[in-house]
């Protein structure tokens, strides 16, 4: 019943079980905060909803919005005008590009820029959007709220890839390397098993 094989250098496969919990993919997540004072006026996700990235979740009224898009508009047109005066298209175009990169630090679309450049009529509200497309898990926020810089209005997360956190005893720490293949078995799927690959050993 004895085998009898050529000597070789091989890496040897060893398994090792360990405990551990499903988590939130950490680069995948999206805490999306009011970026200017004002008041909700419509709110278009509640949680559980699955979303598309830049679709929209709620709609702002807020005057600093309407402020900057009439400062944005008068540049607008201050740029039309110096365009053929060298020593004033340079100030202009740079004032220009200010009140742009300002509504879009506020949250305006470089498309809806560029729809207010050609309609050359400010838009009531500011539309808050999906920053990544996934799964709503809280929804802060209902028509009629008054909000201020920070305050919290959604949290998304992509739920298509999880992370698993294992609970490694200290003696097998040795056997592991970034990259090695893993399977997962969770009590919410008896009987199915999740492929992954294990990307960080730390504390």
């Amino acid at each position: 019943g004895l085998k009898t094989q050529p000597a070789a250098i091989c890496a040897l496969k060893r398994t090792v079980v360990a405990p551990g919990v499903l988590e939130l993919n950490a680069r995948r997540l999206a805490h999306l905060t009011s970026r200017t004072s004002g008041r909700i006026e419509r709110v278009f996700a509640v949680r559980g909803d699955r979303v598309q990235a830049g679709q929209v979740l709620a709609e702002l009224y807020s005057p600093a919005f309407l402020t900057l898009q009439a400062e944005f508009l008068m540049a607008a047109e201050r740029m039309k005008r110096h365009s053929s005066y060298p020593a004033e298209s340079g100030p202009s175009r740079a004032m220009f590009e200010s009140a742009r990169d300002r509504l879009l630090l506020l949250g305006a679309s470089a498309a809806e820029i560029d729809g207010l450049a050609a309609a050359l009529k400010p838009q009531p509200l500011l539309a808050v959007r999906a920053a990544l497309t996934g799964t709503v898990l809280e929804a802060d926020v209902l028509p009629g709220d008054h909000v201020e810089i920070g305050k919290s209005l959604f949290r998304i997360a992509d739920l298509s890839i999880l992370w698993a956190g294992l609970r490694i005893q200290e003696k097998e720490l040795a056997n592991l390397r970034p990259g090695a293949d893993v399977s997962v078995r969770s009590q919410a799927y008896p009987g199915e098993t999740f492929r992954g690959r294990l990307i960080l050993i730390g504390d």
